[in-house]
This record gives structure tokens, C-alpha cells and sequence, in this order.
């Protein structure tokens, strides 16, 4: 357990604790068959830059059992900062693997980091690796990060990389193909029901936070808006296969967008207390949809 001082949380700080299976969790996880066991992947913003009774995990559960009173219910929250879709399918894998198996898998795919992520983690296991940046650009990435690192942990580094790389959109894709594939399978093997959920980086969304100076970071990188939308453009690529594939998916974009400001936080730019509540919400109706159909 930690607490971490954050002046942008209500409370000036959060708590960080975690289970004995490294779960965003106050509890251990139920050993067995539950009438409803959902484990939950993500990057940092699923892990949460807030307390785990804030979590969208905690909302997702406590919205189900208010409806499923007496039955046993969890939403486990598997993310951890950095993760992307390689480390999804190995969640997948471990808990299969344990008494602990869920009855519904939901992945939430991040389009600031999780698409170049995966490109850069499907070269490493290929042993090929993409294209040098144009010169002088590492200098200026490294000047960005050092000038704002949330900018471009949370969305522009990975812009940077499809620009600098055009051709790695469609190999990423590819990438993400199999990956989607074989966890489909696994999960039909298992009687796992798969879920997607696309959450938005929030630079893409049409707000400009206070702080950081977005439009002035993309001045000094030379980010166009046609090359901004890299991230969106791979993500609606993603959605129209998973719909294609009758793999059940939800755009997280549309509720988010309704006020990014208050549900990202200002600097740091993951989720805030509100972006939980409503991604929750949201999680457990897709969820309630899910099992009805």
C-alpha cells in the first residue's frame, strides 16, 4: 500500500494498493466458480491515478450487484502502466491458467500508447525493427518529453512514430489482428466472452487543456492535424474489424467527449475520478448486454 500525494485529486492524494496477484484490488479475489467473475486489462489508465473504490473497475461491480443483489460478483482489475495488446493476450493466458478463470475478459485498447506499443513490441519478438527517426528528432522528442512528459506519454510519441514510420499503421494493425484472433479463440475455447473497449487519448479529442500547452508541443514537433489523427485513424481501423469479427466492442469517445476536461485530469491526462464513473457505468451496461445476449 502507498499513498501518493496528487493535488489534482479532490483529496490531494490517492491510495495505491494492490492484492497478492498484483490486482488494482482492496480484496483478494474469490477462488472458484462466482455467478459472474469479469477480469479487466488495461495500461495505467485502467490501473487508475485514483483510489480503487474509484476505479471504473469498483463502479463496473457495484452497478451489477446493485441489480444482482445475493449473487456473487467481481470485475477484477488486471491493468498496469505500459501495458499494451501483447500483455493483454498474457493476462489472458495467466488467468485462464488459475482457479480464477473469468467468465467475461474485457480489454481496454489506449490509442495514445497502445498501438505503438504493440508495433514496437511485435518487432522486438520478430527480431526487425522500424526505421530510424529523421535526424535531429530524438534531440527534439527528448526536449518534448523533458519539457512535458504527459503530452507525450499520452499520445504524441506514438504520433511521432507513425509519422516518422507511415508504413507501421498497417503492420500494427496486422499485428493486432493476430492478436485479437488468437485471444477470440482462446477465449471460445475456454467459454470466455471477449469485450473491447477503446478509450481515447485525450489529446485527440477536441480540448486543448490548460496545461500542458498541447498546440504549442505540436508546433515544436511539426505535428500536423492529418498526422495528429494517426492514433483515431488505427483505432476506427480496430473497431470496424472487431464489428466485422462479431467481437462486441465499445468507443468509449463519444461519452468522453462530451467534457474531456473533467473526465481526464488537467496535467497529469489519465482518467479522472468522473472519466471512471462514466467508463464504469458504461463498462457494466456493455456487460449487462453481453450476458443477455
Amino acid at each position: 500500500e502507498e499513498k501518493r500525494k496528487f493535488k489534482e485529486h479532490p483529496d490531494g492524494e490517492f491510495t495505491i494498493r494492490t492484492n497478492s496477484l498484483s490486482l488494482r484490488r482492496d480484496a483478494e479475489a474469490t477462488p472458484g466458480k462466482l455467478d459472474l467473475r469479469v477480469l479487466v486489462t488495461g495500461d495505467s489508465h485502467l490501473e487508475g491515478t485514483c483510489n480503487n473504490s474509484e476505479n471504473l473497475c469498483s463502479v463496473a461491480e457495484a452497478s451489477l450487484k446493485a441489480e444482482r443483489p445475493g449473487e456473487t460478483i467481481e470485475v477484477l482489475n488486471a491493468g498496469r502502466g505500459g501495458y499494451q495488446l501483447w500483455n493483454y493476450v498474457g493476462i489472458l493466458e495467466r488467468y485462464l491458467s488459475l482457479d480464477l478463470a473469468p467468465d467475461v475478459f474485457v480489454v481496454m485498447v489506449f490509442g495514445g500508447n497502445d498501438f505503438s506499443g504493440t508495433c514496437q513490441m511485435s518487432h522486438l519478438f520478430e527480431g526487425t525493427h522500424p526505421k530510424s527517426l529523421a535526424p535531429g528528432y530524438r534531440e527534439k522528442r527528448q526536449q518534448a518529453i523533458e519539457y512535458n512528459r504527459p503530452v507525450m506519454a499520452q499520445g504524441y510519441n506514438s504520433v511521432l512514430h507513425f509519422r516518422d514510420n507511415p508504413d507501421e499503421a498497417e503492420y500494427t494493425l496486422n499485428q493486432i489482428r493476430r492478436i485479437t484472433a488468437y485471444m477470440s479463440t482462446l477465449c471460445e475455447e475456454n467459454g470466455v466472452e471477449l469485450l473491447f473497449l477503446y478509450l481515447p487519448a485525450p489529446l485527440d479529442l477536441d480540448w486543448e487543456p490548460p496545461f500542458p500547452n498541447a498546440a504549442e508541443m505540436r508546433l515544436f514537433l511539426d505535428i500536423s492535424d492529418e498526422v495528429r489523427g494517426v492514433n483515431g485513424r488505427i483505432a476506427a481501423d480496430l473497431l470496424e474489424d472487431l464489428s466485422r469479427a462479431s467481437i462486441p466492442a465499445v468507443d468509449l469517445t463519444p461519452a468522453l467527449s462530451v467534457d474531456p476536461a473533467k473526465h481526464f485530469w488537467e496535467k497529469d491526462l489519465h482518467l479522472s475520478v468522473a472519466g471512471h464513473r462514466v467508463t464504469g457505468e458504461l463498462l457494466a451496461d456493455a456487460i449487462r448486454e453481453l450476458r443477455r445476449g
